[in-house]
C-alpha cells in the first residue's frame, strides 16, 4: 500500500513537471513568434511598405498580444498611409498604456491637429487644461496606487491621533490636503474608469448624426473623420453618441470604433 502511494505521488509530481515544461515551452514559442512578427513589421515600416507593416502589427494583436509600443507603431503606420482615423484610434489605445511617452504625445498632437474637431466649442470641466493634462498623464492603475497611498496616510494619521491628539492639530493642513487629494483622484479615477468602453473614434470622412436611430430621422449635426466621441448607448445597430460640445445624436455602429 505504501509503495502504491509513493508511485501515485511520483506520477502526480511528474505530470505537473511535464505540464509546466510544455506550458512554458508553448508560451516561449508564442513570444518568439510575436517577436518575429514585430521585427518583420518594423522592417516593412523602414522600407516604406506601410500597408504590410499595418498587416503584421494587426496579426500580433489578433494573437492576443497588446502593448503601448505596438499600438504606437501601428498608429504611425496608419498615419503614413493616410488613415488618420485609425492612426488616432491606435494612439488613443497606446495612451492608456504609456501615457507619458514623449514621442507618442508629439505624434498624437500632430494627428489631432488634422481633425476638424478642434473648431468645436468644447465644454465641461474635463476640458480644463490642468485637469486634462494631469488626468491623461496617468493610467488607471497608477491612479489607484495614488488613491491607496493617500488613503493609508490619512488612515495612519487619524489612527495615531486617537492616541496622541496633538498629531491631528500639528498635521491638520497636511491631513486636509491628503483628503482633498484623495477625493480629487477618486473622482478622476471614476471618470476615467467610466469612459472605458465608451470612448470612440469616427472612421468615416463625414457622418450626419440623427435625432433618432432610424434612417428616415431628421439630421442633427456632423461628425468628421478622427473625431473623439462618447458612446452613451446603443439600439438596433445604432450608437447614441455625444460630441465634445455636448450635442447628442444617433449614428450607425459601423461608422465608429470603440477605443
Amino acid at each position: 500500500m505504501r509503495i502504491l502511494k509513493i508511485f501515485l505521488c511520483s506520477v502526480f509530481i511528474f505530470s505537473l513537471f511535464v505540464s509546466f515544461s510544455f506550458g512554458e515551452s508553448d508560451e516561449s514559442k508564442k513570444m518568439q513568434s510575436i517577436d518575429r512578427l514585430f521585427q518583420q513589421a518594423g522592417n516593412y515600416y523602414e522600407m516604406g511598405q506601410y500597408d504590410k507593416a499595418v498587416t503584421e502589427y494587426k496579426n500580433i494583436l489578433r494573437d492576443g498580444y497588446d502593448s503601448g509600443p505596438l499600438e504606437y507603431n501601428l498608429g504611425n503606420a496608419y498615419f503614413r498611409i493616410g488613415d488618420l482615423a485609425n492612426a488616432i484610434l491606435s494612439y488613443e489605445r497606446a495612451k492608456r498604456i504609456v501615457p507619458r511617452d514623449a514621442d507618442l504625445k508629439a505624434n498624437y498632437r500632430f494627428a489631432r491637429a488634422e481633425v476638424r474637431e478642434d473648431v468645436l466649442d468644447k465644454r465641461g470641466i474635463w476640458n480644463w487644461r490642468p485637469l486634462k493634462v494631469y488626468s491623461e498623464s496617468l493610467t488607471i492603475n497608477e491612479l489607484i496606487l495614488i488613491l491607496s497611498g493617500t488613503y493609508i496616510l490619512v488612515l495612519l494619521i487619524i489612527t495615531a491621533a486617537l492616541y496622541w491628539p496633538w498629531i491631528l492639530r500639528k498635521f491638520s493642513i497636511i491631513t486636509l490636503l491628503l483628503i482633498l487629494s484623495f477625493m480629487g483622484n477618486l473622482y478622476i479615477t471614476w471618470h476615467k474608469t467610466n469612459l472605458v468602453g465608451k470612448e470612440a473614434i469616427v472612421l468615416d470622412s463625414e457622418i450626419q448624426s440623427k435625432f433618432a436611430p432610424i434612417d428616415s430621422a431628421t439630421k442633427f449635426f456632423n461628425l468628421y473623420k478622427g473625431m473623439n466621441i462618447i458612446v452613451l448607448g446603443e439600439k438596433s445597430g445604432w450608437y447614441k453618441v455625444k460630441r465634445s460640445d455636448g450635442k447628442i445624436g444617433w449614428i450607425k455602429k459601423e461608422q465608429v470604433e470603440i477605443v
